[in-house]
């Protein structure tokens, strides 16, 4: 399930190009997958039931966590609802659950498309 479920489109890598784009609506479904896909990863890293279909009470959920970034839920929610801080929490969220799944499992190697702290130069 982590495996299946760590697939985020990088767009820490190429949010400044996005951002003179009028593309609210494609922004908007990547924070809203990225963050169900958090919930996914964590959740098996918890062995914790998720299904994404009709989600309730997230945050009794992620109360069950014992392995979560701090204020997960809070996070999350400011992710879907923030429009300038939104981009750099994902990449911080993304980051500090890699950790955490290093942590607890360290023979499971997982790669993102462009990693953290990665940023596409500018055309000439």
């Amino acid at each position: 399930m982590i495996e299946r479920h760590w697939r985020f489109f990088p767009i820490w890598y190429v949010e400044r190009q996005v951002a003179g784009r009028d593309a609210l609506l494609w922004r908007q479904e990547i924070l809203v997958n990225a963050a169900f896909d958090l919930l996914a990863v964590l959740a098996a890293l918890n062995r914790l039931y998720f299904t994404r279909f009709q989600l309730k009470r997230m945050r009794k959920l992620v109360g069950r966590m014992r392995l979560a970034p701090p204020d997960l839920a809070g996070r999350l929610e400011r992710l879907v609802a923030d429009g300038e801080g939104a981009v750099p929490e994902l990449e911080r969220l993304v980051a500090e659950t890699q950790a955490l799944v290093a942590a607890e499992l360290p023979d499971l190697e997982l790669r993102l498309r462009q990693p953290v702290g990665a940023r596409r130069e500018p055309w000439d």
